[in-house]
């Protein structure tokens, strides 16, 4: 699998050919089937998008009962932190004036980079795919998607 560039559009995730990676419907987040995926893969989202919540966080349930979150440490969305299943990321705006993150893994790697466009898409730049599972990498940048792209209808 070549994961160079993904896009996140219209609750999609694809590639530059237009290969469907993973969905979001009903806050179902369907992972398909890949190379780091053995079998598609579906996470049930909650999230405090439109709760009144002055924290943003994301919290998925795999189809094995495991967890996978995503939540802002501090007063801005500046830093958050994640764990998905057993495996720890940071997702960090280098500028505080860009809304543009960088993935890192537990141990400090660059993994994943995401910058928003002023559709309200979201492109994913992978660093080091091979690093990062599918399950990851849709939940991870679909959070990114939710707190980050300017023109995003939620509702």
């Amino acid at each position: 699998m070549d994961r160079k560039q993904l896009t996140w559009e219209n609750e999609t995730l694809s590639d530059a050919e237009g290969t469907v990676w993973a969905t979001v419907r009903a806050d179902v987040l369907n992972v398909k089937e890949s190379q780091l995926a053995a079998a598609q893969e579906r996470i049930l989202l909650e999230h405090s998008v439109d709760s009144g919540s002055q924290r943003f966080w994301v919290r998925g349930t795999a189809t094995t009962g495991k967890t996978l979150h995503v939540a802002q440490q501090g007063v801005t969305v500046s830093h958050m932190q994640a764990k998905c299943l057993d495996r720890e990321y940071t997702l960090d705006r280098p500028n505080p004036f860009r809304r543009e993150r960088r993935i890192r893994d537990a141990d400090g790697n660059e993994v994943l980079r995401t910058r928003p466009t002023f559709k309200g898409a979201l492109e994913i730049f992978d660093i080091a795919a091979e690093n990062v599972p599918d399950i990851d990498a849709a939940f991870l940048t679909y959070c990114c998607l939710l707190v980050d792209a300017p023109r995003r209808l939620r509702g």
